[in-house]
C-alpha cells in the first residue's frame, strides 16, 4: 500500500461517537392547548414513539430513550390557530458508534410514526403539525478516534470524508463522492473556535465540542443555537401554510369576468 492511501485511509478512519440527536418539528396549535393540554399530547406521543422504535428491529439497537417537549416560538395569525411552536424529541447514545445510515434510517422511521400520530391530531383542527417537511435532525457529539486537537481549516479539509456523511443526513451517502462535493460540505463551519464545529444545513445539522465543554456549553446549546434553527424552519412552515390559504381563496373567488369590475 502506498503512503498516499494509508494516508487516504487514516483519514476516512476518524470516528465520531455521537452523543445526542434531536429532532424538531414545528406546529400550529390554538393557544387553549398551550400549556397541560399540550403536555399530555407530548407525554403522549412519547411513549408511542419509544414503543415504534422499540418494535423495529433496525431501531432498537440504539436503545433509544425518547424525551418530547415543546417550545413556543412567535404568536401567529393563521386561521384560528395563533400559537406557532416546535416539538423536540431528544434521544442520549450515550457516545454510540454507530453508522450514519442506523441514524438515517431512525430518523425516517420516526418520520412515519410521527405523520401517522400528527395525522390524527391535525384532523382535529386544533392542532396542525408540519407533515411535509424532513425532520430536522441534529446531531451532537464530544469524543473523535483519533482524538483531534485543533480543528482549524487543515483539519477540516484533511478529515472532510470522515465528516461529510454528518453534514448532509438525508443526502444520501456514496463512497465515490467526489472531492468537489466534499469541499462544499464542509464550507461554512459557524464556530469560531478550534475546539468546535458547528455546520447546518436545510435538513440536519452537525455540532462537535470537545470534552468538558460539551457539558459547560449545553444550555448554551439549547438556548441560543436552536433557536434560530427552529425560527427558520418555523418561518418556512408558515409560507408553506400561507400559500395553501391563498390558493384556497382564489379558488374560492367567483368567476368575475372584467365588466364586471
Amino acid at each position: 500500500m502506498s503512503r498516499q492511501e494509508k494516508t487516504s485511509n487514516a483519514e476516512n478512519e476518524l470516528q465520531f461517537y455521537i452523543r445526542h440527536v434531536r429532532w424538531f418539528v414545528n406546529f400550529f396549535a390554538e393557544p387553549s392547548l398551550v400549556g397541560e393540554k399540550l403536555d399530555i399530547i407530548c407525554s403522549t406521543l412519547g411513549e408511542k414513539i419509544e414503543q415504534a422504535l422499540i418494535e423495529d428491529s433496525a431501531v432498537d439497537k440504539l436503545k433509544p430513550d425518547v424525551i418530547v417537549g415543546w417550545n413556543h416560538i412567535a404568536e401567529m395569525n393563521l386561521e384560528k390557530m395563533t400559537w406557532l411552536g416546535v416539538l423536540k424529541i431528544q434521544t442520549d447514545l450515550g457516545h454510540a458508534q454507530i453508522d450514519i445510515k442506523d441514524i438515517q434510517n431512525v430518523s425516517i422511521r420516526l418520520s412515519k410514526v410521527l405523520m401517522e400520530n400528527f395525522s390524527d391530531l391535525n384532523q382535529l383542527g386544533r392542532i396542525m403539525f408540519d407533515i411535509d417537511s424532513p425532520l430536522y435532525v441534529v446531531l451532537s457529539t464530544d469524543k473523535t478516534d483519533p482524538k483531534v486537537e485543533t480543528w482549524d481549516a487543515p483539519t477540516i479539509l484533511r478529515y472532510k470524508k470522515a465528516l461529510g456523511p454528518y453534514l448532509g443526513l438525508y443526502s444520501g451517502q456514496w463512497p465515490d463522492y467526489s472531492d468537489e462535493l466534499y469541499n462544499r460540505r464542509i464550507e461554512n463551519n459557524l464556530s469560531n473556535r478550534t475546539t468546535e464545529l458547528h455546520f447546518y444545513a436545510r435538513n440536519s445539522a452537525f455540532i462537535y465540542i470537545e470534552g468538558e465543554g460539551y457539558e459547560r456549553f449545553w444550555n448554551y446549546v439549547e438556548e441560543v443555537m436552536d433557536p434560530p434553527l427552529v425560527r427558520a424552519r418555523g418561518v418556512i412552515f408558515v409560507m408553506l401554510k400561507l400559500q395553501e390559504l391563498i390558493q384556497r381563496f382564489l379558488q374560492e373567488l367567483p368567476d368575475l369576468r372584467m365588466q364586471d369590475i
